[in-house]
């Protein structure tokens, strides 16, 4: 399970793109914090859409133990590329206690998810809960997103009974450089 702990500074979009994109409509003082709202939720059902992470956030990734498999190299898939840093691994051992293990990985990152592997020499019990910390996000949100960020909150703003489902633009837009997970 992928847990957020650090947001992204700033959305991609904001309401000066909003108003622009609107052409003109009147967005009162009042609604403001409401478009704001609207871009935020935009930018999330985007990423979850996608499975990555328009903005640099920290997240934390729980792995729970499997049941052991012999001479099977340990490998971590890191949800929401693109990666940009890892923080922390964590282990929680039997007995409560936690162990920081993070020496014991190599990070390959091939610009798709980054994917921590266990060293040769690495010593983990794979019986152990991992907690992973690590940092996601594009340095430039494709404009495609933007677009898509957009739609989503002219929507939501036009539509705020939900008389009328998510348009199928917003789903098209972002369908290329979607992350299918395995």
């Amino acid at each position: 399970m992928v847990k957020v702990i650090t947001p992204p500074a700033a959305e991609p979009v904001n309401l000066d793109d909003f108003k622009g994109w609107m052409q003109g409509l009147p967005i009162s003082t009042d609604q403001e914090p409401m478009v704001n709202s609207l871009l935020k939720a935009g930018r999330e059902e985007a990423e979850a859409h996608q499975n990555v992470a328009y903005c640099e956030q920290t997240l934390q990734l729980t792995v729970e133990p499997e049941s052991p498999q012999p001479d099977a190299p340990l490998a971590i898939t890191l949800p929401r590329p693109p990666f940009r840093e890892l923080q922390s691994i964590v282990v929680e051992l039997p007995d409560g206690t936690q162990q920081d293990v993070t020496a014991q990985f190599d990070v390959h990152d091939d610009g798709g998810p980054a994917e921590l592997v266990l060293k040769p020499d690495g010593n983990v019990p794979v019986s152990s809960r991992l907690q992973i910390i690590y940092t996601a996000g594009y340095d430039t949100v494709p404009e495609k997103v933007k677009q898509a960020i957009l739609l989503y909150a002219t929507w939501a703003w036009m539509h705020r009974g939900g008389d009328i489902s998510v348009p199928a633009a917003f789903y098209a837009l972002l369908s290329k450089g979607r992350v299918i997970p395995v």
